[in-house]
C-alpha cells in the first residue's frame, strides 16, 4: 500500500485537531463555571463541590493533552477563545460561556492560561484567591498585582492571569459580529432576569422588577439603535429552556413592534416588561399541565386557563403600584383574549383590549406556534406560522397591528429556511428593512446539496456581478437535509 494514502493530509488532520480543541475547550468551560458557581454555595467537603472539581479537572486533563505545552482561555469580544480557535456555543452551553465571559471582564482579565502540572489543590487555591478578587490592592496598587502577589504566595504557577490576549484571533471582528456579540449578551441578561423571576414566583419570593427593568432596559437600547439585531436571537428553541426563552422571545418581538407602532422609549421599555412577565402566572401550574404530552382534559384546560389571574396575583406582590406595574397586570391578564374578547378569562363587561394585551397576543401566538414542546414535536416553521395566523387565526388579532407584525418580522421571518432561484439553502436571520421579500439569509447549502461557509447574504442589494439571488419557496428544514442546531443564529 503507497504510504501516501495511510497518511492524513495536513489540512484535513489540522481540522479534525481543531474539532477536538473545541469540543474539549467547551466541556472546559462549562465545568469551570460550574465550578466557580459551586465554590460561591458549599465548602470543599460538601459532595456537590468535589464532584464539580473532579469534573474540572477531568475536562482540564483532556485539553491539556490536546494543547502542548498549555493553552490560554481568553475573552475576545464576549467571545471565548482557546488559543486562537473561538468556541462557539450552542443555547445549552451559552449561560456558563456568558458565566466566564462576565467574570474575567469584571476583573479586567483576557483569560486565565493553564500549564501541564495543575492538580486539585493548585485549582483550589487559584479559585479561592480569583472569588475573593481584592476591590483595590493593599498597596493601594492595582488590585491585579496583588492577586498575581497571593498566586506567588501559594505557590501556585500553572495557573496565571493573562492581562493582554496572548494573541490576536483571526476572527470575523466586523460590525456585523459586534452587533451580534452585543445581541446575544442583552438575550442572555434577559434569559437571567425572566429565570429569576419565575422561580422566585414559584417560591413564594416577591418577584425582582428592578433586575427585569435593566434587562429590558438594554434590549430597549439595542432595538432602537438597530432594530433588527435582536430578532434573528428569536429563533432560539431550546426545550430545556422553553418558558424563558419563550418569555424573552415576546419581550424582543414586542419591543420591535412598539417600535414599529411610534411608541416612546418609557412605553417600549414597559411593553418589554409586560412581554417578560406575561406568562408569570403559569408557575402556579402543575409540571404535569404544562408539559403533558397528549391533550389536555377539561379538568387540566381549566388548570391551564387560571395563568392570566394567577400572573395578575404574582405582580401584585410587587414593591409599590406602578404604571408599569400596572401595565404588565393587565397584559397578563388579556394576553389570551382574543381582539373580540372571546378566549379566556371570560370578561363579562364589554370593554377595549389594552394595547399592550393586544401586541403581546400576537407575538405570544406566533413563537408558541415555532417552538418545540411536548406537545408539539414538529413546530410551524416561522414562514408557516405566520401564513396560519394571517389566514386561519386572523380573525383572532387586530387586523392593523398584524400588519405592523408582518413588517417587522417579513414575509420570511428570522429562522425561516429558504430556497433560493440559485438552487442553494439558506436561513433567513432578519428581514430587509427595503424589501419584506427580499431578507438578509445565511447560507447553508449550495446547489448540490453540500454544505457551505455561513456566508450573509442580503438579497434586497444589487450584486456588482453574477446572478441576483431571489427566495423560490420556504421549505422544512429537515426536507432539505439541515440539522435543528444550524438554526441558531
Amino acid at each position: 500500500m503507497n504510504d501516501a494514502t495511510t497518511r492524513t493530509a495536513p489540512r484535513e488532520r489540522d481540522e479534525a485537531h481543531a474539532s477536538r480543541v473545541t469540543v474539549a475547550g467547551r466541556a472546559l468551560a462549562t465545568s469551570l463555571a460550574v465550578f466557580w458557581k459551586t465554590s460561591r454555595l458549599y465548602d470543599n467537603r460538601n459532595v456537590a463541590y468535589t464532584q464539580a472539581l473532579s469534573n474540572l479537572m477531568d475536562s482540564l486533563a483532556a485539553l491539556l493533552a490536546l494543547e502542548r505545552p498549555g493553552f490560554s482561555l481568553q475573552v475576545v469580544s464576549d467571545s471565548l477563545y482557546v488559543n486562537d480557535l473561538r468556541l462557539r456555543v450552542d443555547v445549552v452551553g451559552q449561560a456558563s460561556h456568558q458565566y466566564l465571559v462576565d467574570e474575567f471582564s469584571r476583573r479586567g482579565l483576557a483569560g486565565v492560561r493553564f500549564s501541564p502540572g495543575v492538580d486539585s489543590q493548585e485549582m483550589l487555591r487559584f479559585a479561592n484567591a480569583f472569588l475573593d478578587w481584592p476591590e483595590t490592592a493593599d498597596d493601594g496598587g492595582p488590585a491585579i498585582e496583588q492577586f498575581e502577589r497571593i498566586l506567588h504566595a501559594q505557590e501556585v504557577i500553572h495557573l496565571w492571569p493573562v492581562r493582554e490576549l496572548s494573541a490576536t484571533p483571526e476572527n470575523d471582528q466586523d460590525d456585523s459580529q459586534s452587533q451580534r456579540v452585543v445581541a446575544r449578551r442583552s438575550f442572555l441578561r434577559a434569559m437571567h432576569a425572566t429565570k429569576s423571576a419565575m422561580l422566585g414566583a414559584r417560591q413564594g419570593r416577591r418577584v425582582d422588577l428592578r433586575q427585569a427593568k435593566r434587562a429590558v432596559q438594554s434590549i430597549v437600547d439595542l432595538i432602537l439603535s438597530e432594530e433588527l439585531s435582536l430578532l434573528g436571537m428569536t429563533t432560539l428553541k431550546d426545550y430545556d429552556e422553553y418558558t424563558y426563552q419563550h418569555c424573552v422571545n415576546v419581550a424582543i418581538l414586542s419591543i420591535t413592534m412598539g417600535n414599529r407602532l411610534g411608541l416612546s422609549k418609557q412605553q417600549l421599555s414597559q411593553i418589554g416588561v409586560a412581554g417578560l412577565f406575561h406568562d408569570i402566572g403559569k408557575v402556579r401550574v402543575p409540571n404535569a399541565v404544562l408539559q403533558k404530552p397528549g391533550k389536555l382534559s377539561a379538568e387540566e384546560w381549566a388548570v391551564m386557563k387560571t395563568h392570566p389571574a394567577e400572573g395578575v396575583k404574582i405582580i401584585t406582590k410587587l414593591h409599590g403600584i406602578s404604571s408599569l406595574s400596572m401595565r404588565a397586570m393587565v397584559t397578563a391578564y388579556e394576553h389570551h383574549l382574543n381582539v373580540d374578547l372571546s378566549g379566556y378569562p371570560r370578561v363579562h363587561r364589554r370593554r377595549s383590549q389594552n394595547l399592550f394585551s393586544r401586541v403581546v397576543a400576537i407575538c405570544d401566538c406566533y413563537d408558541a406556534m415555532t417552538a418545540h414542546r411536548s406537545y408539539q414535536k414538529d413546530p410551524f416553521t416561522p414562514y408557516e406560522a405566520l401564513h396560519y395566523m394571517t389566514t386561519k387565526l386572523a380573525d383572532r388579532f387586530d387586523t392593523a397591528l398584524l400588519k405592523v407584525f408582518i413588517r417587522t418580522v417579513g414575509i420570511y421571518p428570522p429562522g425561516t429556511v429558504v430556497r433560493l432561484n440559485t438552487g442553494e439553502v439558506a436561513l433567513v436571520v432578519f428581514p430587509s428593512t427595503e424589501d419584506l421579500t427580499a431578507p438578509v439569509v445565511k447560507l447553508l447549502r449550495d446547489s448540490e446539496g453540500l454544505a457551505v461557509p455561513p456566508e450573509r447574504v442580503d438579497l434586497s442589494a444589487v450584486p456588482a456581478r453574477g446572478r441576483r439571488r431571489a427566495i423560490v419557496d420556504a421549505v422544512k428544514p429537515g426536507a432539505v437535509g439541515v440539522a435543528i442546531e444550524e438554526l441558531a443564529e
